[in-house]
């Protein structure tokens, strides 16, 4: 909204207006409470002579509050809302400086008052004031440092809040293509049940077929077609109730994924994968896998190899060791491990399945 030079003087008539009531009430008040907010001083200050009345730290306390309300009022009326006419941490500054202030006002007030002619008898001057300091800077400090890390809240949170949309679109945006990928598979398969399995049967590409157990909640790949023969067919509103209706929208995307990748990439039976790794060394390791073991490893089953043997190629050379290696895989989570020497000196590593050479091919 843009303030007219109307609104503008009525802000500053309405704040000074404010400013007077809430002075004369804050005096009215201290007074019937017994408190003084000023004290009549006579003396030297600055080489001069000087007469005249101080406000004592609870009178700059009420006037501080009396500038906040008024000046706030003041700029709500001039600008039509409490947003507006400040900065970003304005108002925080605002509330951190009056809790600041409230608090030495009221350690003056409730303590120093109080035992004040005890300090003074027993204390020199000098060390009262450096008291009086040292309260003041801690008080000041604290309030310094609520200040920056609320301040540091303030705009970490936006951040967080737009990291998220990014991450949620993210994840949207994966899950609609997991699903239209699964979907465009429909067409060209078939689904069959018995008792024990739910089968998904391809009947173009390779027509691998992948079961469901429907007990132990786990895929079996490479399924003989022959089994299939005589079942009666089921329904994708069906398979999916029983293989992802169970589970998380995240964890059932993870298990269509599976799925898609077993049918788009896996190996029929007697077909080799041959996969290569370029290691943080700078060598490259590459190993082959039957079928069946590396349709587990892309359904997300849990594999296991032992005793397995790969080339190993040093960094900028062609030339090529054999060496002993196992591997461990899980939901697409590889850990290989091979030896290096008679030694059983060894390197290990830990990455996902799609960062092996060869995973397209």
């Amino acid at each position: 909204m843009n303030p007219s030079r109307g609104r503008l003087i009525l802000s500053w008539i309405v704040g000074i207006i404010l400013f007077g009531i809430l002075h004369y009430l804050f005096e009215e008040a201290a007074s019937s409470l017994g408190f003084k907010t000023s004290f009549y001083f006579e003396g030297f200050e600055y080489d001069q002579y000087v007469e005249t009345d101080k406000s004592t730290s609870l009178g700059w306390f009420l006037i501080l509050i009396e500038i906040v309300v008024a000046s706030r009022i003041g700029m709500a009326i001039n600008y039509g809302n409490f947003k507006d006419g400040t900065g970003e941490h304005t108002n925080l500054l605002l509330v951190v400086i009056t809790i600041c202030v409230g608090t030495y006002a009221l350690i003056d007030t409730a303590i120093w008052e109080l035992f004040d002619r005890e300090i003074k008898r027993n204390v020199s001057p000098l060390l009262y004031n450096i008291m009086d300091l040292g309260v003041m800077v801690g008080i000041g400090y604290l309030g310094y440092i609520f200040y920056q890390n609320k301040k540091f809240s303030k705009e970490k949170i936006p951040n967080l809040k737009t990291n998220n949309k990014i991450v949620k679109k993210a994840i949207d945006l994966w899950n609609y293509e997991i699903d239209h990928k699964y979907g465009s598979l429909l067409p060209e398969s078939e689904i069959m049940e018995n008792d024990d399995f739910l089968y998904f049967y391809q009947t173009n590409r390779k027509r691998l077929c992948a079961a469901w157990d429907k007990k132990n909640k786990i895929w079996q790949v490479n399924v003989d077609r022959s089994l299939l023969e005589g079942l009666s067919f089921s329904t994708p509103k069906r398979f999916e109730k029983i293989v992802f209706g169970e589970k998380t929208e995240q964890k059932n995307c993870y298990l269509k994924q599976y799925l898609i990748e077993y049918l788009l990439y896996g190996l029929d039976v007697g077909e080799i994968k041959t996969l290569t790794k370029d290691v943080d060394n700078g060598a490259k390791i590459e190993f082959s896998l039957e079928a069946k073991t590396w349709n587990e490893m892309l359904i997300g089953n849990l594999v296991g190899v032992e005793g397995g043997m790969c080339k190993y190629f040093e960094k900028n050379t062609q030339e090529e060791r054999i060496l002993h290696f196992a591997m461990l895989c899980k939901s697409w989570d590889v850990n290989i491990e091979f030896i290096l020497d008679e030694y059983e000196n060894y390197e290990q590593y830990n990455f996902s399945i799609k960062e092996f050479g060869g995973y397209y091919n």
